[in-house]
């Protein structure tokens, strides 16, 4: 990042490229991941093979909500009609799988980038075994 003419670092001019979904009719701009997605994708990763799939057993409607929150708020930013019931109404099966991993594996693999850097390896473990 350089500084523009005036001698400031402008974040706003900072070019992304745009990575273009459509569902349902509606199209997002899902390139620009929200913070708050990023902190409850890392609150989720920590948690145990055995305790995501004890949650999804336990309410497998909730869980799913989840995981379409985070995929919405992502959606949000550029197209606001893209909500949790938005998608639920439009994504199901293979298509649900897709659209979710499409959305959100960028961050998913870029932590893990980072934890192999810090020397810390897969840290996601089955605390079952």
């Amino acid at each position: 990042m350089q500084k523009n003419d005036k001698g400031i670092y402008d974040f706003d001019a900072m070019v992304i490229e745009p990575k273009i979904v459509k569902i349902g009719g509606e199209q997002a701009d899902v390139s620009m991941m929200p913070v708050a997605v990023s902190l409850a994708m890392a609150k989720r990763s920590d948690m145990s093979r055995a305790e995501l799939l004890a949650e999804a057993k336990a309410d497998g409607e909730a869980s799913l909500r989840k995981t379409l929150q985070m995929v919405s708020d992502v959606c949000v930013v550029s197209n606001p009609k893209m909500t949790v019931d938005f998608l639920m109404q439009h994504l199901g099966g293979p298509k649900l799988t897709a659209f979710v991993k499409l959305v959100l594996q960028p961050m998913a693999d870029k932590a893990e980038e980072i934890e192999k850097e810090s020397g810390k390896g897969n840290a996601k473990t089955d605390k079952t075994t």
